[in-house]
């Protein structure tokens, strides 16, 4: 649908059957590991079905590996 929201497939994870990515407010704020429901996935774009608004910021680039992530670290940017 040309109306759905999507993000970039690499922004979504899996943990068995559960889809998520990792949510924050701002730059030197928090993530948070927010459940999503996923739709289709076509050249690297995978469609949200639930749990995220459009408003919502994602983290997609890390620099750390992503077992290396949990709920609370800080944002930070190079920039």
């Amino acid at each position: 649908s040309e109306s759905a929201l999507t993000v970039r497939s690499s922004a979504v994870f899996r943990d068995g059957n559960r889809s998520y990515v990792w949510t924050y407010a701002s730059f030197g704020s928090t993530l948070h590991k927010q459940d999503v429901k996923v739709g289709l996935s076509v050249d690297g774009v995978t469609e949200i079905l639930a749990g995220l608004e459009k408003s919502d910021r994602i983290a997609a680039v890390f620099s750390c590996s992503e077992d290396k992530l949990y709920d609370g670290i800080k944002v930070k940017t190079d920039k």
